[in-house]
């Protein structure tokens, strides 16, 4: 593909007034196939990708395992990523593994053993499971954001066709710059003979100064797993150094989606606005790359609570449970405060709404 023309850049993402849309309607029937009592109790990343035989995989980050009992989780456990199947109309089964002493953990773990693995976006590319996951360390502070993101890591999984616990992974670490630092892995999406991979980089602000921005890379077809034939996206075009990685769009959220909409010829961005608010947004562009319209306020997560603590995140739109009028988008709510979430196992569990399309693209 050619350089895109200059004008591109000069407003790789609009930012005018915000269109406020609000149709979005809860979607408790999904919400349902994802519920259960004992042994899986939750999750949050909620990361999605179709497979062979007609089935979908859901990608999960932190996960609950137990049991609910008395309205709240009993012997809770939590590990760091599990795996949901759906088939049909079915409910979701759940995968992860369970260590010497019989007790549930983790699915995917770093081959050296530093830190965990938060998987988050997939592709198939001929026929392999690309499976992106961040590198996670512990940090200063505790509780809710005692963590930190320190690189990302490519599984290449060659049977997805098999039982999660089956897979065979390869794990390599994707290169990176030391500066700035960037994050790969928050949306992944095959088109026109490539794999467009997004992420995140941030910038230095404190406060409402923090902003957290969109970068892109791209591989052909069947090469997501060479890091030599990646190119980013910069301001003279597709190049080869990640450090010119352009940002292409603020106030994208760490986990986000970007999906084609082929009836409408456009690209659709769905992320959380800014950090942590409890609006889910959306934004559309003719490329990939963008320029990005105006944001569209599509709801307002009705769990939020600053007075408990609760704060929604996470927002990505959900090709498998769409159709050709109506968007499903997902996301998670969480607490500041563990005993909130064991208390009330309406937290920590996919959410689902639907969105008609038509008041996307008006």
């Amino acid at each position: 593909m050619n350089n895109p023309p200059s004008n591109t850049f000069a407003s790789s993402c609009l930012l005018l007034s915000v269109t406020a849309a609000f149709a979005a309607s809860p979607a408790p029937d999904l919400d349902a196939r994802f519920a259960s009592t004992e042994g899986w109790l939750g999750a949050d990343g909620i990361y999605s990708v179709a497979l062979p035989n007609a089935r979908t995989a859901w990608i999960f980050s932190d996960t609950w395992t137990g049991v609910i009992k008395n309205g709240r989780r009993d012997r809770p456990r939590m590990i760091n990523n599990s795996v949901g199947i759906t088939e049909g109309s079915g409910p979701a089964r759940f995968f992860y593994p369970t260590n010497a002493s019989g007790e549930a953990a983790s699915l995917f773990t770093p081959p050296d053993g530093r830190g965990w693995l938060w998987p988050v976006a997939s592709a198939l590319d001929n026929g392999v499971l690309q499976l992106f996951a961040w590198r996670i360390v512990k940090a200063e502070g505790g509780g809710a954001f005692g963590f930190k993101a320190v690189g990302t890591a490519l599984a290449e999984i060659d049977n997805p066709a098999d039982a999660p616990a089956a897979w065979r992974m390869r794990w390599r670490d994707v290169p990176a710059p030391q500066t700035p630092r960037l994050f790969w892995g928050s949306s992944a999406l095959n088109h026109d003979g490539f794999t467009y991979l997004y992420g995140y980089t941030e910038n230095d602000g404190k406060g409402l100064d923090f902003q957290r921005h969109m970068i892109l890379a791209r591989a052909p077809a069947g090469k997501l797993n060479d890091f030599s034939e990646w190119r980013y996206y910069g301001k003279d075009g597709w190049l080869k150094d990640a450090s010119q990685a352009e940002r292409l769009c603020p106030s994208v959220a760490t986990e986000y989606s970007v999906t084609c909409i082929p009836s409408r010829k456009r690209f659709l961005l769905v992320t959380h606005d800014m950090f942590l608010s409890p609006k889910i947004v959306a934004r559309t562009a003719e490329n990939p790359w963008g320029p990005w319209s105006d944001k569209i306020e599509l709801y307002s997560c009705p769990e939020a609570d600053s007075r408990r603590g609760v704060f929604c995140y996470a927002a990505k739109h959900q090709p498998v449970f769409s159709d050709a009028d109506t968007l499903v988008i997902s996301y998670a709510a969480n607490a500041n405060d563990m005993n909130t979430v064991l208390k009330d196992p309406s937290l920590y569990v996919p959410r689902f709404i639907r969105v008609p399309l038509a008041d996307i693209f008006r």
